[in-house]
């Protein structure tokens, strides 16, 4: 009994971690795309 309660406890702290990576990424890719539209915005297109 002890037992499963401690696997599904530590199941949910790795769902819980992986999660909070893929939201991380998320975060980070659209700063990512912000920032480089904001940069080619400011350099005149040479066309």
């Amino acid at each position: 009994m002890v037992c499963s309660s401690a696997v599904g406890r530590d199941r949910n702290k790795d769902t819980g971690e992986k999660i909070m990576g893929v939201i991380e990424i998320i975060i980070i890719g659209f700063i990512g795309i912000n920032a480089a539209l904001g940069l080619s915005s400011l350099v005149p297109a040479s066309r």
